[in-house]
């Protein structure tokens, strides 16, 4: 009985334990989760951002284009 009471013990101290660092890691993680939610949407953005800056770069050189080719001779 008294190796059966010693093995529950340590079931128990190992459980506290291994609850007190879940614990510990839940805040971190949590913070972690909003971090990445702000990247995501940063990353959303930047790319939207890229799309209209191609769009008017390639009406840019659309346009430069059209002046090369349709200059007057000299």
């Amino acid at each position: 009985m008294d190796r059966l009471e010693k093995m529950m013990k340590l079931r128990i101290a190992d459980h506290v334990a291994f609850s007190d660092e879940h614990k510990k890691l839940l805040n971190p993680q949590v913070v972690l989760t909003g971090k990445m939610d702000q990247l995501t949407t940063k990353m959303e953005e930047l790319a939207e951002a890229q799309k209209h800056t191609e769009e008017r770069l390639n009406a840019l050189i659309v346009t430069v284009d059209g002046l090369i080719r349709n200059r007057p001779s000299l």
